[in-house]
């Protein structure tokens, strides 16, 4: 029954409720209206006050935006496991981030909107913790709380993860708790902490920061940098207000003796470096000597330095200069290496610019070149065969011997008497000046096996690895670029036609006696009127014995030419003439219903010609045979002609002709072919193709050939 108490109430005993009085040092805390209070331990220390101290040790004020060995937790390596309702969750940096970073940020879980607890966030800590630690968790207010809140520390002395508070019945922004009673005491540390909330007070639970407060505490040292130094975790930006005032500067002490500035990686690895006299230091810890800016590089696939150029780079990747600054050296936008004289670390060889030209300079080899391999070649100078002169040699290949170019050339600088030779040996004796080469000798300057020919002789070729004789030339001479008497062209061989013409431009004015090729067809103009002509010129085709397509197993076309000459391949922009005549006899065996279809078909062999086809096809049949006249049905069609009916007893006898033009325009190559089909019917019937049947083709042109000769309205 409850009762109402009006006035002091002074006890002078213990207090019990529910038949406990608690343990000592616990406080009565409420479970609300109408529920019974319970002894719980107190969250805030009642045995003394909090104040800013001024020791680790003595009673600091609690800030966790000031004063929190966790912070930066993530950044400076804590591994982190969250869940929710016992299964793993996903947690973004940012938002953990958001709890250890020291500023007004949080971690906001909305109950409403399908998250489920038991929340645990369970973390490695930067450091291990010992002796004396205060760990704690702050929300956003006392109303974006959890009700239930559990703290665990790891510790090391048990291995075994401990209790230092659990309590359902939190009413605060804040709580903290210190860690005691530890198995064997807390001098080995803890490493680990776990807080585990649940029953959100409200439909907003905001986490604003998770902290740890150690005897030996990094105080400001993770969170603001004393004067003493620190350590930064995260980005770091500079920004001047003032446009005349230095951004960022490092000042070392006096007689500096260690490095001004330092990157590492993760390892502790230093990646780039300015030391104590300001070399930059880049992929490597020493200096190279003499160097003002060094890149050393850590492995094999790595590049020391690369210049990046920005889109439509148009000046040097590159310079070097004097101090004048005069550029004598550069890399251009297009990656070409540029200077007014390049050479060995020796000087034996050099290229530079000269009186405006340029000079290539190389020095005498004292042995012969080793072999450069496949497609390359040496060039270089050696002892000439008179002493005191040089040899100008090369070799070539993987294998190659050493070739001598030019012998006795004198280290004066004369040529007189220089020997130019090959693999043949010594070809003449002369002297090289600006005005050619000038061969010596009274009689002949060329003599080849003992001869000089005879005046008006020629040097003709007598084929690789022979030696060149004189030959009259046969019919007379040219004057004038005409032939003043009868030519005649040598006999043909496997390699060697008597007459090419090369591919050209047909004259613009016709001209009668002309011979033209354009690299499409021959043209000859026998006069003026009508002009150009066509030179005659056909494909041709004809069979010597019958050929039985077969259409048992498929409908698919097949040539009237048979199946070891289907059609002939042309090239794209040509235009063709054609000409078709063929017999067929078609025998019924099982299949009614089949006739006979003809078109021209193409085949792509390359690239992707167009093809069109403008054509008359003539055609008839008969029952009786090839012998009985025939009426015929003449037709332009626009798709393939059914030129003979279909059957269902005894034989069919068909007469086809067709003649057109044909162009193949586009790119690459084309088969022609004239095509039969069995109007797409599969049977066992029996065709035979009659031996004669002629297919012809001839070119005309281009593919868009209209015209050829002189028309006229």
């Amino acid at each position: 029954m409850a009762r109402k108490v009006l006035a002091t109430l002074d006890l002078n005993g213990p207090l019990s409720l529910t038949g406990s009085a608690g343990t000592s040092g616990q406080v009565l805390t409420s479970a609300g209206a109408g529920a019974v209070p319970t002894w719980s331990s107190s969250f805030v220390s009642t045995s003394a006050s909090y104040f800013a101290g001024h020791h680790p040790e003595g009673r600091v004020m609690y800030n966790a935006y000031l004063t929190n060995d966790f912070a930066n937790a993530r950044l400076r390596g804590s591994t982190f496991t969250i869940t929710q309702n016992g299964s793993p969750y996903s947690v973004s940096n940012a938002n953990i981030d958001a709890m250890f970073d020291g500023t007004a940020s949080f971690w906001n879980i909305s109950p409403t909107s399908g998250f489920t607890f038991p929340l645990v966030i369970e973390f490695t800590l930067p450091r291990t913790l010992t002796y004396g630690t205060w760990v704690g968790i702050g929300f956003g207010n006392s109303g974006w709380r959890a009700n239930s809140v559990k703290i665990e520390v790891y510790s090391t002395n048990s291995s075994s993860w401990v209790t230092m508070l659990d309590t359902t019945t939190n009413t605060s922004e804040d709580v903290f708790v210190a860690v005691t009673g530890l198995t064997g005491g807390n001098s080995t540390g803890i490493t680990s902490i776990r807080y585990t909330l649940a029953n959100p007070n409200s439909t907003q639970l905001r986490i604003a920061h998770i902290w740890g407060y150690n005897f030996a505490s990094d105080m400001w040292s993770t969170t603001m940098m004393p004067r003493a130094g620190g350590a930064f975790y995260g980005p770091v930006t500079s920004t001047t207000i003032d446009p005349a005032s230095v951004p960022f500067i490092v000042k070392g002490a006096a007689s500096q003796s260690t490095d001004l500035l330092r990157a590492q990686n993760s390892s502790s690895t230093t990646l780039f470096k300015i030391d104590q006299n300001g070399f930059i230091v880049a992929g490597g810890a020493t200096v190279l000597s003499n160097a003002v800016i060094s890149s050393s590089i850590y492995g094999t696939t790595q590049v020391g330095i690369a210049v990046r150029g920005t889109a439509g780079q148009t000046a040097d990747l590159q310079q070097w200069q004097t101090s004048t600054p005069t550029t004598v050296a550069r890399v251009d936008s297009g990656g070409n290496f540029k200077a007014n004289n390049v050479a060995t670390l020796n000087s034996i060889a050099q290229m530079a610019e000269s009186n405006s030209g340029a000079l290539f300079v190389m020095g005498r080899a004292t042995a012969q070149a080793s072999s450069p391999g496949l497609n390359f070649g040496t060039l270089y100078f050696r002892d000439g065969t008179t002493a005191g002169t040089l040899r100008l040699a090369t070799r070539t290949g993987a294998s190659g011997v050493e070739e001598t170019i030019v012998d006795n050339l004198s280290s004066t600088g004369s040529t007189a008497g220089a020997r130019f030779t090959g693999a043949g040996g010594v070809v003449t004796t002369g002297t090289l000046s600006s005005t050619g080469l000038l061969l010596t000798g009274t009689a002949s300057p060329i003599t080849l096996n003992g001869s000089v020919g005879t005046s008006g002789q020629v040097l003709t070729s007598a084929g690789a690895g022979a030696t060149p004789t004189w030959t009259t030339v046969s019919g007379g001479s040219f004057t004038g670029g005409t032939l003043t008497s009868n030519l005649t062209l040598a006999a043909g061989t496997t390699s060697l036609s008597p007459l090419t013409f090369q591919s050209g431009t047909n004259l613009t004015t016709v001209t009668a006696g002309a011979n033209e090729y354009d690299g499409t067809v021959f043209y000859q103009t026998s006069n003026t009127n009508p002009g150009r002509a066509l030179a005659t010129q056909e494909y041709y085709y004809a069979s010597s014995a019958d050929w039985l397509p077969d259409f048992s197993t498929s409908s698919a076309t097949q040539s009237f030419l048979g199946t070891s000459t289907r059609g002939i391949v042309v090239a794209a922009g040509t235009t063709y003439e054609y000409e078709f005549y063929t017999t067929v006899r078609h025998q019924y065996v099982s299949t009614t219903g089949i006739s006979g279809a003809y078109d021209i078909y193409f085949s792509t062999q390359s690239g992707t010609p167009t093809t069109s086809v403008v054509h008359q096809v003539e055609y008839g049949s008969n029952t009786t045979g090839f012998t009985t006249a025939t009426s015929m049905s003449l037709v332009r069609p626009t798709t393939s002609v059914t030129f003979m009916a279909a059957i269902s007893s005894g034989s069919r006898y068909a007469f086809l002709r067709a003649r057109g033009i044909i162009r193949v325009t586009g790119t690459g190559t084309t088969k022609i072919y004239p095509g039969l089909n069995p109007t797409n019917i599969v049977g066992d019937n029996i065709w035979t193709v009659q031996a004669g049947t002629v297919f012809k083709l001839k070119p005309l042109g281009n593919g868009t050939v209209t015209t050829v000769g002189t028309w006229t309205a």
